[in-house]
């Protein structure tokens, strides 16, 4: 109990110090600052590899997310039309998994659709670094496709609630 009060009252005493040291770059404010970067890379590594909320998906749920996204690549339609489709498709296994995580099925199935046309963007964005660096002539064809799947993209976020886009970038 004495040595736990020595070292409180160690720490008040250089307490004033301490944020004099933050301030002024001494190798206290330094070690603070390491110590800020080693406990939000533990947040970090515990943040990717906890389960997302999507994970309970059936195999053919995510099967059938894999063929629309790559539909989404090489002929783009537009949110509202994937949406329904989403929606009339995956019915019974969105409403299995929003009601196994505590979320509206509207919402898982927003969800869905903002990572079918972001993974779908992404898709195209690659494919067209990769035309340019080998100077490909169909360049014109793949930002067309870009541009068509941006605009996507766009409306898709627009149909999000605030909880669909945390399961989304999830």
């Amino acid at each position: 109990m004495r040595y736990f009060g020595l070292v409180a009252l160690a720490a008040l005493a250089l307490a004033p110090s301490m944020a004099a040291a933050q301030q002024s770059g001494s190798p206290m404010g330094d070690i603070q600052d390491m110590n800020r970067l080693a406990t939000r890379g533990t947040m970090n590594q515990w943040a990717a590899t906890r389960p997302s909320q999507t994970g309970g998906l059936s195999p053919e749920t995510m099967g059938w997310l894999a063929d629309q996204t790559q539909r989404q690549i090489f002929a783009p339609v537009d949110a509202a039309t994937l949406s329904k489709e989403i929606d009339a498709s995956l019915a019974d296994d969105i409403k299995r998994v929003a009601r196994d995580q505590d979320v509206k099925p509207r919402d898982l199935s927003r969800a869905l659709l903002l990572k079918v046309m972001m993974d779908a963007k992404w898709s195209i964005e690659r494919e067209l670094k990769a035309a340019k660096q080998s100077n490909d002539p169909d360049t014109a064809k793949i930002e067309a496709r870009l541009d068509q799947a941006e605009a996507n993209r766009k409306a898709a976020v627009q149909m999000q609630t605030q909880k669909s886009t945390q399961i989304a970038l999830d």
